[in-house]
Parts: structure tokens; C-alpha cells; sequence
């Protein structure tokens, strides 16, 4: 009896780890998207404005 709620309290235990392991690395994944999205942005802003310049 012991034996099947060790087996249940490591197989919960394991599936909280990978949970919390594949949330951090959505997290992480999301950080870099989000970051790499910014610099295109302010890329695109410093291009327009560069342009804006070169029309006057």
C-alpha cells in the first residue's frame, strides 16, 4: 500500500517538474520574442525617421 502512494506522490512530483520546466521555458522564449520584436521596432522607427531627414 505504502509503495503505491510513493509511486503516485513521484509521478505527481515529476509531472509538476516538467509543468514548471516547460512554463519557464515559454517564459524565456516569450522574453527573447518580445525583446527581438522591440528592436525591430526601434530598428524601423530610426529607418523612418532617417528617411523623414533625407526628404528635407
Amino acid at each position: 500500500m505504502k509503495s503505491g502512494i510513493l509511486d503516485a506522490a513521484l509521478l505527481l512530483a515529476n509531472q509538476m517538474l516538467f509543468i514548471a520546466l516547460t512554463f519557464s521555458l515559454s517564459l524565456m522564449m516569450n522574453k527573447r520574442l518580445s525583446s527581438d520584436l522591440d528592436e525591430d521596432i526601434a530598428a524601423r522607427k530610426r529607418t523612418e525617421q532617417e528617411l523623414r531627414i533625407s526628404e528635407i
